[in-house]
């Protein structure tokens, strides 16, 4: 038969357990698993937010959990010389991280950068070791003099013209190759930031020899500011769970309170009946 001290260091010993599985489930879904679950696929959650608010939740599940295929456009579009880095720095010498299997890290970089150094891992080490020291401003205005703009500040109406034309398909850069979707978001950026207006470009620009690759670019900003407006005005529409999905969070949380209630019983509680001292 069990002494009063064995019996009252099990019931300590399973108290300890069932508090560490308590804040353990918590610790679990707050760290790893809420980040994971809203930013995964198609969600809910994602379907209720802006592209910006779901950065902001993919940067905490992208450095506790890892990269995924769709992370490219996030990092791309919101990213900055800090997340570069990180890319950077998590990439292995001789890797090729152009396709999906890597998640299309170079996509992420070119956009953060301006630039495209190429698609494998040495390219973009060597580049960082030659930019690291610029600033992400120094970067997108190289990448602009790589393409051949030669911009101004603030932008001159020529200026806007030639970000317009980048924003057009069938550009090309000194390579011949057709220019990188970086570029083409850095355009808009800066047209965005200068208040920019298509209609009023459009009204000056319909006479130009090349107007037909004018409105094609102006269409895709257009396409780039009806997406994107959101992200640019409000962080997000809701940071509320969906009802029909709140059912989650209630019963982990549910499970994790009674195990924390039954585990601090259990090691801070006092002797039970059975182990009051026996009269005879």
């Amino acid at each position: 038969m069990q002494s009063t001290a064995e019996r009252k260091s099990k019931r300590k010993t399973i108290g300890a357990i069932l508090i560490f599985f308590g804040v353990a489930l918590v610790f679990s879904w707050v760290y790893w698993l809420q980040p994971l679950r809203r930013t995964t696929g198609l969600s809910d959650w994602v379907l209720e937010h802006t592209d910006r608010a779901i950065w902001n939740e993919a940067t905490k599940r992208m450095t506790r959990v890892g990269w995924e295929h769709d992370d490219f456009a996030l990092a791309g579009h919101f990213g900055d010389k800090k997340w570069a880095e990180w890319i950077i720095k998590s990439l292995r010498p001789g890797e090729n991280f152009e396709d999906c299997s890597t998640g299309h890290r170079d996509a992420a970089l070119a956009m953060i950068a301006n630039q495209y150094a190429g698609p494998s891992s040495d390219d973009w080490i060597n580049w960082w070791k030659t930019n690291a020291h610029k600033s992400q401003v120094e970067w997108i205005s190289d990448g602009f003099k790589q393409a051949g703009l030669n911009l101004e500040t603030p932008l001159t109406e020529e200026n806007k013209k030639q970000l317009v034309l980048t924003l057009g398909p069938g550009r090309t850069n000194e390579h011949g190759a057709a220019l990188y979707p970086g570029l083409r978001w850095n355009a808009f950026l800066l047209l965005r930031k200068e208040a920019f207006s298509t209609r009023t470009f459009l009204a000056t620009a319909l006479g130009s020899t090349n107007s037909e690759e004018l409105v094609k670019g102006l269409l895709l900003y257009e396409n780039l500011y009806s997406t994107h407006w959101k992200d640019f005005h409000e962080k997000s529409f809701s940071d509320e769970f969906p009802i029909h999905a709140r059912w989650i969070p209630v019963v982990l949380f549910a499970v994790a309170g009674l195990s924390l209630g039954a585990g601090l019983l259990l090691f801070g509680g006092k002797a039970s009946l059975e182990d009051a001292p026996k009269t005879s």
